[in-house]
This record gives structure tokens, sequence and C-alpha cells, in this order.
């Protein structure tokens, strides 16, 4: 079972002769441990810069782009630091209408309790075809309490709530610290998800990204700033310049490869496993992190500020804190943490913020205790079939709602409610941006590249409808870099091969036109080339 720290187990680790002694000391932290935390309305609010008491609820519309046709987007920016990223937020929102269709609309925003700022959802929920939301800086967030199967007392902050717009939420229970579980009670933390009228189901996606992160070299509007322009660049100029999912999973968790895997290849077949338990240290997981690739999957014992690597068959430990990733330097797009409490943006410095401001676009975790990994088939289906990060979760988690319906008292279910995105939930990690691809192809034939990953140096272009003879219409074949750049044009030969011998290694286009170069595939095809 993943690992889950007191708070006193957490202190000590900072004072221990196998950490870094230049990792920064911790002020009054409050880690959620296993009781219930105190003043719960303070709490949920405390990350406001205004006190409670005088902040009143609003959304003032900002910017609209217009696309009254598609559904609507909310991009909400916290209104403390809205002047400071006003333009970038609206190129943002120009980037994601171009690309996905949607009528965004910008709001700078306060809201003093996530119940207020659910309200705001569903409105536009009902009569504004509200499809997702992105959570620009502060804003409020739902605790939602219970037990796992082994008795230990959850309490995470639970992006479900937000995101479900027609489903009952219950305050049945309270924490009883003389027995360390619930009783009948209340507390004002719900405890309880029931259909009701609706359904338990998530029906918007959302994604919450906040600058502030003590322990970082920048300042929140600067990784904020820093944010929206790689966001820019990579809708812009598809710069994820790999294709590789890394999985790196730690002594404990190197057992459940394979059904990690079983997912993963819905969606990619370029998939590194690094799993040995004599490999799998802090050393060389920042090695690992400096290479190109489009996702990094670590599992490993965590806690919100970084990472346990066992040694020595769990007698010895190293660790990965997350103040260290902006020296790091990273540039991966995305990752997706099996690691306790990783994902839990109610803690300072957490470690998925860290990498998704610091080199990241999007990353996904857990606010609580984490499972070992488990199925995620849905997902990465979603994934593979070009669905945005929100999108993807949401089947994740709709299928871990429906799997325990009706919910079963005492049975914690994490993929349900404790897993948020931290980042844009619009990105579609296996979508060619800045690849120009025609909405009208004069032929709409389906083909494929083989091999693919093109280990060697050649690859061959395969008609699903064998008795078409391209070579009889002046087929060209182009291939373009990230960037959308011609590399290099062939016609298309009898056997359909091209050769790759002075290509680099790397992520190409491939784009099939004819005589008159209109494009005759039924859609742009991503090629891996790997060279010699």
């Amino acid at each position: 079972m993943l690992f889950t720290p007191l708070i006193n187990f957490l202190l000590s680790l900072f004072s221990a002769a196998s950490i870094n002694s230049t990792a920064p000391a911790i002020q009054n932290s409050n880690i959620l441990v296993n009781k219930p935390l105190e003043n719960k309305v303070q709490i949920e609010n405390s990350h406001l810069k205004k006190p409670l008491n005088k902040i009143q609820n609003f959304a003032e519309k900002k910017y609209e782009t217009g696309n009254k046709q598609g559904e609507s987007f909310y991009v909400l920016v916290n209104s403390d630091i809205y002047d400071s990223l006003g333009t970038s937020i609206s190129q943002h929102a120009n980037d994601v209408a171009r690309d996905e269709n949607y009528n965004v609309s910008v709001f700078s925003a306060l809201f003093n309790s996530p119940d207020s700022l659910k309200g705001f959802f569903q409105q536009g929920y009902e009569n504004d075809d509200l499809i997702g939301a992105f959570l620009v800086g502060n804003f409020p967030y739902k605790f939602f309490q219970g037990m796992t199967y082994d008795g230990e007392y959850q309490q995470p902050p639970c992006e479900t709530f937000l995101k479900d717009m027609d489903g009952t939420w219950l305050d049945t229970l309270r924490y009883d610290p003389g027995t360390e579980t619930l009783v009948p009670g209340t507390d004002s933390i719900p405890d309880t998800h029931i259909h009701g009228t609706g359904s338990r189901e998530v029906e918007i996606f959302l994604g919450r990204l906040e600058g502030n992160l003590p322990w970082g070299p920048k300042t929140e509007t600067e990784v904020l700033q820093d944010y929206f322009a790689r966001n820019h660049l990579y809708r812009e100029n598809n710069s994820a310049e790999s294709d590789t999912v890394m999985l790196y999973f730690d002594d404990d968790l190197a057992h459940r490869v394979d059904i990690a895997l079983s997912g993963i290849q819905q969606a990619y077949n370029n998939i590194v496993v690094i799993s040995d338990s004599n490999e799998t240290t802090a050393d060389d997981y920042r090695e690992k992190l400096t290479r190109k690739m489009a996702w990094m999957i670590p599992a490993a014992h965590s806690w919100p500020r970084g990472h346990r690597f066992d040694k020595n068959n769990g007698t010895e430990h190293d660790y990965f804190w997350s103040y260290e990733v902006p020296n790091i330097g990273h540039e991966v797009p995305y990752f997706l943490v099996y690691g306790c409490n990783a994902g839990e943006f109610t803690e300072d410095n957490f470690i998925l913020g860290f990498y998704v401001l610091y080199g990241g676009l999007g990353g996904i975790g857990y606010t609580a205790r984490a499972p070992s990994p488990n199925e995620w088939e849905q997902f990465w289906l979603e994934i593979g079939s070009e669905g945005n990060l929100g999108e993807a979760l949401n089947e994740h988690v709709n299928y871990w709602i429906n799997r325990l319906d009706p919910p079963q008292p005492n049975v914690w279910n994490n993929d349900g409610y404790s897993m948020d995105l931290i980042g844009d939930p619009t990105l579609r990690p296996r979508k060619l941006y800045g690849v120009e691809i025609a909405d009208n192809p004069v032929k709409n034939l389906e083909y494929k590249i083989v091999p693919n990953p093109v280990v060697g140096k050649q690859f061959s272009i395969k008609f699903n409808d064998s008795n078409y003879m391209p070579e009889s219409e002046g087929i060209s074949i182009g291939i373009y870099d990230v960037k959308g750049s011609l590399v290099k044009k062939e016609l298309y030969n009898g056997d359909g091969k091209i050769d790759t011998e002075d290509l680099a290694s790397g992520v190409y286009f491939v784009r099939l036109v004819d005589e008159n170069g209109k494009d005759i595939g039924s859609k742009v095809q991503k090629a891996i080339i790997v060279a010699n």
C-alpha cells in the first residue's frame, strides 16, 4: 500500500542524514493525516487572500471568444492576479476556441465557498451548455470524508464535487476521535454521494492551476505566465518532441506494471518500463526526467512534497523532493503520478504542481492515499481517441463511481473521489496541434505507416483498400517535422517505401496528396523515427 506519512515522521525526514541538507524547512505544516481538521470553513478558504467575511461571490466576464455555436468552456482567474495575466489568458482563450470549437468565456472571479463555485458551474451547465472549466489561481475546494477498507480515515479535497452537476451530497457522519472512525452525526463535511434526482457521474471536466509554490524560484505571476506561453507554443508548433511513455515503478509497485501497460497500450506504442529494484533510485529518476518523452508515470511511495525510492530490499531509502524540479529543467508535457497525496493541491509545494508549472502542461494525481496502479483503460482509450485530459479523467472517475454503485459504507473509492487534474484540461495529448489537416480530403483513404515506430532506414505506406493503385494517380508522400515544416517529399512508388536514413530521431507527420496538392488520406498520420 502506498506511503502516507504522519506529521512527526515527515518532519523527521528533514533531519535524517539520508536527506539532502539543503531541503527547505517546513513551517507550520498542516499535512492531512488520519484525523479531521478543525475549523473546516476557515481551512477551505485559508488560501484566499481576503478574510472570509469580506469576500463576496462574483464572476465578472472579461473576455469571450464569441463562438456561440459551440459548447461553452469557462476560464476563471482569481481576481487578485487577473490583471497580471490578462494578455496570456485571452491568448489562451483564443487558442482553445480555435482548437476545440468551444465558446470560451474568461472571468475575473472570487468565491467564498465551494458550494457557491459549484452553483456558478451548475448555472452555466443548465443555461450555457457548459462542458468544462479551468481555475487559475486560488479557488475554493470541497473535502469529502470516508474510511478505507482497512480502517484508515480519509478526508481529501474532492474535485468530483465540483464536476457533478446533479448528484446529491449528504453529511450524515462525523469523525469520532475516540474510536477513530465515522459515527452518525454531522460536521459540514459530505460523506455520502447518491444519485438523488440526478446522477452520481460527473458531467463537466475541470482543471486547476495555482502558481503559489514557495519553494520555487519564481513568483506566482511568473510561473503562470511561463505556463501559458508554453501552452501556446505547444498548440502552435506541436512542441512535444517525443511519443514515448515512461513507466517508472519502484520496488513495491513493480508487480503492477503489466496492469498499467494494458491501459497505456490503448493509446501509445512506444513505452519504456523502468522497474528493476536495482535501478529505481532518486538519482536515476532525476536523470530520466531530463529525457524527451510525452508522459512520465512514476509509481512510488509518496507524500505531497516528494517521492521515496527504496533500496536494498526496502532497508534503505532515498528521496526526490518537489523543490528539485525547477533545477532539472524537464520538458515532459504530461504526468500521471501513482503516489499518495502527490496531487494534493491544498498543500504548499505539492510535487504535481511543480511538475506542471516548471516545464509541464498537465498532470493527474491523487489528493489522498493512492491505491496500487489499477484499471485505467477508460482513460487511455479516451486519450488514444484524441480526447482531452479532462474528458479522459472523467471517463476514469465515472467508471469507478459506477463500479461501486450503490456506494458501500466504509469502502473508500480513491479513483472516484480523490483524483485531480493540474493544468489545462482541454489539452489533447494525441492531437496533431500545429499541423494542417484537410477538413475535406478529395478521397478519404485509410492507411497506416509500417513499422511505427520506424526503427531502421525506411517505412512503408499501407492502404486498407488493397485494390487501390496510388501510383496511377501521382500520389506524393510528404513528411513534416513537429513545427509543420516539410522536410521530405517523394512520389509514391510501387511499394510505398520511404527512406528515413537522412532524418534524425523524433516525431514526424505524414501527409498524402494527389497531383493537384489535395489531401487524399483520412487524416495526417504521426510517425516516430528512431535513427540507428
